[in-house]
């Protein structure tokens, strides 16, 4: 819930709400609604994508997951919504391949996930990108630092990146 707003995904043929009318999703969706009164914003249809991770910072929502699109809107696995208006924000990035978690702070977001790269590039399943711009990640990683399969949550705590996942080393540091 942000600011008595729903966000919620997931897979289901039919969304009803007493205040509304009945939408037909058949399949993964992204669903927007009034918290006070079940009205319905808006519902974006994700196909047989879906999303694993949401998080609410400095006034926006930002999804992670394993789509390309979001009704038609063209977002490569991580995507900014502005839960005021609804439509997706100008922010976008372009992640190879699945984003399980992200994590918001310090105006960057961190995703983690079973990727090779982000906006061009190498970024192995853990990656960082400028909030204010588009297609801008940081290069804050020269080499592989991880010594795992998948990365599965990400959070920025106490001025630190905290992730977790399947790995025994990063940076060379036994784990």
């Amino acid at each position: 819930v942000i600011d008595s707003i729903v966000i919620a995904s997931g897979r289901y043929e039919f969304l009803n709400f007493p205040s509304g009318p009945i939408f037909f999703c058949g399949g993964h969706c992204l669903s927007v609604f009034r918290a006070d009164n079940g009205e319905i914003v808006n519902v974006y249809g994700l196909g047989n994508q879906f999303i694993n991770d949401l998080k609410y910072y400095n006034g926006l929502a930002y999804i992670g997951g394993r789509f390309t699109s979001i009704s038609s809107n063209n977002r490569m696995r991580i995507a900014a919504l502005d839960p005021s208006f609804f439509p997706f924000t100008d922010w976008s990035q372009s992640i190879n391949d699945e984003v399980y978690a992200i994590a918001l702070g310090y105006g960057t977001a961190f995703a983690g996930g079973e990727f090779s790269n982000i906006s061009g590039s190498e970024n192995f399943s853990l990656g960082a990108m400028d909030l204010s711009q588009s297609d801008t990640p940081y290069d804050f990683m020269p080499e592989e630092p991880l010594n795992f399969n998948f990365l599965y949550d990400t959070e920025v705590y106490n001025e630190q990146l905290w992730i977790a996942g399947q790995f025994t080393k990063v940076f060379n540091d036994q784990r």
